[in-house]
């Protein structure tokens, strides 16, 4: 399961993150963990975060050993996907907005403090590339068996020491095209690509330690009415005070 902590993320950070939390990298983890079981055995080497006009450049650097060397070796099958430009908005296609979670938040007992979450739709664009027929149809065949039903995903952030476990629902925009602008290193090498594209609904997550109190100590009047005789009642009140430590008590 992908996890992630703010900490580290940037070399060099201008802003102080405090209650910032890293939703969009546990998703990008997620979905490498998801297109690893998905298309490669588990191979997570095989996804690369890049956009697709710079994949075969990236995917050469990342190779290692001589074939770092070798401009034409790629090691197929691999695919690259990144955050599409304006690829980042409130809502969705869900209606998942609420403003008791958006401005109050919901209280999570093992952080011991709330949790404010806002509904927000990532899209990615994202290309495979394969060398052999065959691969492309089983690749396709495989996405489209995804697409076909609801695919949720589970982004997973580590806050204070424990994993909460975020959503999202992952949907397609697939195209079962072989073209690629770099067609001179296609021709050459007989490289099939297919364009995956997709978006994520998920929950933007902010922590709320301030402006909410956990009672220690309630007090519950209840009233019960009684016939007594005709068109009058007798009111019964009972008064039940609870402590931290105190059972229910009756006055």
């Amino acid at each position: 399961m992908a996890n992630t902590t703010t900490a580290g993320i940037f070399d060099s950070r201008y802003f102080q993150l405090g209650n910032f939390r890293n939703v969009i990298h546990a998703c990008n983890l997620t979905i490498i963990d998801h297109f690893a079981d998905q298309l490669f055995g588990g191979d997570a080497d095989r996804i690369i975060y890049s956009t697709s006009d710079y994949a075969f450049r990236r995917r050469i650097e990342m190779q290692s050993g001589e074939d770092r060397y070798r401009s034409n070796n790629l090691n197929l099958p691999f695919m690259n996907f990144s955050v599409a430009p304006n690829g980042i908005k409130n809502g969705g296609d869900r209606s998942w907005w609420n403003h008791s979670l958006n401005y109050d938040g919901i209280y999570v007992p093992e952080l011991g403090k709330k949790m404010r979450m806002n509904p927000i739709q990532i899209q990615y664009d994202s290309t495979l590339y394969v060398k052999e027929e065959i691969d492309a149809m089983f690749a396709f065949s495989n996405i489209l068996w995804d697409d076909s039903n609801e695919t949720t995903l589970k982004p997973s952030l580590t806050i204070d020491g424990f994993d909460v476990e975020n959503i999202g629902v992952l949907g397609y925009n697939i195209s079962y095209n072989t073209q690629y602008n770099e067609s001179d290193w296609l021709e050459r090498n007989k490289i099939r690509a297919l364009e995956l594209d997709m978006s994520l609904q998920t929950w933007m997550i902010q922590d709320k330690t301030e402006g909410f109190g956990i009672s220690k100590k309630f007090i519950l009047n209840l009233e019960q009415k009684h016939p007594h005789t005709n068109n009058t009642y007798l009111r019964e009140i009972f008064e039940y005070v609870a402590g931290e430590d105190d059972e229910p008590v009756e006055t």
